[in-house]
């Protein structure tokens, strides 16, 4: 019986390397290259800090403005033909700014559009806000970091190709981890010493066993990571492919209505950005600002984010109302949980410091299992001609 299993059991370990190996060869030097780009976007703050100096500092003296005076002093320094897309409070965006940050959309001449990016100080009394600087948004290296780690600056065939990549990584972890997995297995004599040996590599007389051990035992320790990073990765480079995306809409309760049916005597005509922020903040007092922008669409409503709420105020007449489950798509929180679960692993610092070491994790993966499949290469070709001699020799 065991002399059948063992022959299996080799069998199975030369699909896994072989596909482990493939995988790695056929997608290695594109994960290595996300793994730098994100390792670098961990570091977002520094970076942006060097590129943009002061832009993103403000001392917020005399008390802070309104929001909606943000929009109106971004818009009167701009001078262009841009609509304000977002505005966002200090340290409540995903770019790391004590000043408020508003993103503009324009057209740019021979088609397509630009995003100036406004930094505002929302101190200097309420009603003084001072802009502290403005920058094209594409034209800074951050942009091209994060187009390039979301798409590879290549649009939406390069999202999929990041989301591919995504799922390569993802079966090469699995391959590595039942390759590494100790051979003794769990519960048997001897599994306790493999896995104290996987983890905890001794050193290898040669640099290809070393390399080897190292290439092993780095996989293990951070395979957990890198799993939820990867997948997590996939999805938010092709949303589509959630499984929640075929959900239906839930219908909204009918005692709440809907601010696109508003009463006609009461309808204040169609408002910009700083006119909804004005409307939910009066329609809210208390509540904390955090961002605002237009919902996708002409005819979607404004979106006014509070810390503790969602506000949606009606394009065509002003209306204002809380957010209901019924507003949302079905992968609007799923989304939240990825960007939170690939950004730092919702472990706050600690998790930050997790995706940095995974990110430059990947890049030795794809050296040190090059590297070792190469040597091998080499020798399996060395022993093929030594033997060709040997039979050569022999038949002469």
């Amino acid at each position: 019986m065991s002399r059948r299993i063992a022959p299996r059991r080799m069998n199975l370990r030369r699909l896994w390397g072989w596909l482990h190996r493939w995988l790695g060869l056929s997608a290695g030097l594109l994960a290595a290259l996300l793994g730098l780009s994100g390792a670098a976007l961990v570091l977002k703050g520094p970076l942006l800090r060097w590129e943009l100096g002061t832009m993103l500092e403000a001392p917020e003296t005399g008390g802070r403005s309104p929001p909606d005076a943000w929009v109106t002093a971004a818009l009167a320094a701009h001078r262009g033909p841009g609509t304000v897309m977002s505005v966002t409070a200090p340290h409540a965006g995903p770019i790391p700014a004590a000043s408020a940050l508003l993103f503009l959309s324009e057209p740019v001449p021979g088609g397509g559009v630009r995003h100036p990016m406004i930094a505002v100080d929302p101190g200097g009394g309420p009603d003084r806000p001072r802009v502290l600087g403005a920058v094209i948004f594409e034209d800074t290296w951050f942009s091209l970091l994060l187009g390039f780690h979301r798409s590879l600056l290549a649009g939406p065939p390069g999202g999929t190709a990041v989301a591919l990549c995504g799922l390569l990584l993802a079966l090469s972890l699995g391959s590595g981890l039942l390759l590494w997995w100790p051979r003794g297995g769990p519960g048997r004599s001897g599994g306790r010493t493999g896995w104290r040996q996987a983890l905890l590599p001794s050193r290898r007389p040669s640099p290809a066993g070393r390399l080897r051990a190292l290439h092993g035992a780095a996989g293990l320790w951070l395979l957990a990571p890198l799993a939820v990073l990867a997948l997590s990765g996939t999805l938010l480079a092709r949303p589509d492919w959630l499984p929640l995306r075929a959900v239906s809409k839930p219908a909204a309760p009918a005692a709440t209505p809907g601010p696109t049916a508003p009463e006609p005597s009461v309808c204040a005509g169609p408002p910009d950005l700083p006119q909804a922020i004005r409307t939910a903040v009066a329609a809210h007092p208390g509540r904390v600002f955090r961002s605002a922008g237009a919902g996708p669409g002409p005819d979607a409503p404004f979106l006014i984010a509070f810390v503790d709420g969602l506000v949606l105020v009606d394009r065509r007449c002003g209306m204002a109302r809380a957010a209901t489950a019924a507003d949302g798509p079905p992968t609007q929180a799923m989304r939240r949980l990825l960007g939170g679960l690939h950004a730092d692993l919702m472990l706050g610092t600690a998790g930050q410091a997790l995706v940095f070491t995974a990110g430059l994790a990947l890049p030795l993966f794809y050296v040190t299992g090059l590297w070792v499949w190469l040597r091998g290469r080499r020798n399996r070709r060395a022993g093929r001609t030594r033997r060709a001699a040997v039979e050569a020799a022999r038949h002469g």
